[in-house]
């Protein structure tokens, strides 16, 4: 595939997580709008903090007028899943992105990527599997069932 055919169906994938999103966007600006939030200030929370479990946590810490250390250790704790989920994900990266670029791709783990990542493997392990069963060879390879993900610049 080319990177432009990746590129469309990787759009084409996203689909179901950007409705989801848009769903949750909307319960998230009607409770932000609740407790008094600015569209701006709504929107800069959103940005920053990528998560809806994150946002919702600051939302309510913002509305009890709690401390900026509450806000701090309830989003590590909130958020602590994502360090697992970019441990597992980093280990599918080539070694060639350069480092802004994994923190990009670090910054934007949630929930949903992890998945699609993990259906992905899935998929291609039982595409592999078919493929070994169907063959028939005597020969057999041991090739890494893991796929790397190239990032390029």
């Amino acid at each position: 595939m080319t990177n432009k055919q990746n590129f469309l169906q990787g759009m084409k994938n996203g689909i179901p997580i950007c409705l989801g999103y848009f769903a949750v966007s909307f319960a998230f600006g009607i409770q932000a709008a609740d407790i008094n939030l600015s569209p701006f200030q709504a929107g800069l929370l959103s940005l920053l903090n990528v998560t809806s479990a994150g946002q919702f946590a600051g939302l309510a810490v913002i509305a009890s007028a709690g401390s900026y250390i509450e806000m701090a250790i309830l989003q590590a704790i909130v958020n602590l899943r994502y360090l697992l989920m970019s441990a597992a994900l980093s280990q599918k990266l080539t070694p060639e992105p350069p480092t802004f670029h994994r923190l990009g791709i670090a910054y934007g783990v949630t929930d949903e990527p992890q998945v699609s990542s993990q259906d992905m493997n899935v998929k291609e392990i039982t595409e592999k599997t078919t493929v070994k069963k169907s063959s028939r060879s005597k020969s057999r390879s041991r090739s890494s069932s893991a796929k790397r993900i190239t990032v390029r610049s």
